[in-house]
């Protein structure tokens, strides 16, 4: 048995997904970038999200967020980030 597939219209779907990957992919950076957010502010920390390059970072520049998520000499970590990015790498 021969079987034989001729496809056509392949080049315009590549162009047209090529087209859109970008756009996706910025989307879903910034998907994630705000989960990451809901999760840190759901443990009690205010969050921010900055453009980094191609993607976005997370974090806190408050003095107390960052004692709790690494400790001190006198106390243990609290983590809030840690746990978020856990979740999330959880997800995909």
């Amino acid at each position: 048995m021969n079987l034989f597939v001729r496809l056509t219209g392949a080049d315009r779907l590549a162009h047209r997904l090529a087209a859109r990957l970008p756009l996706l992919q910025e989307q879903g950076i910034a998907q994630a970038a705000r989960a990451v957010a809901e999760q840190c502010a759901e443990a009690g920390v205010s969050p921010t999200i900055r453009a980094d390059g191609a993607g976005l970072r997370v974090g806190s520049a408050d003095a107390a967020a960052v004692r709790r998520e690494t400790g001190t000499l006198d106390t243990p970590p609290d983590p809030w980030l840690a746990p978020a990015l856990a979740r999330l790498r959880r997800r995909g």
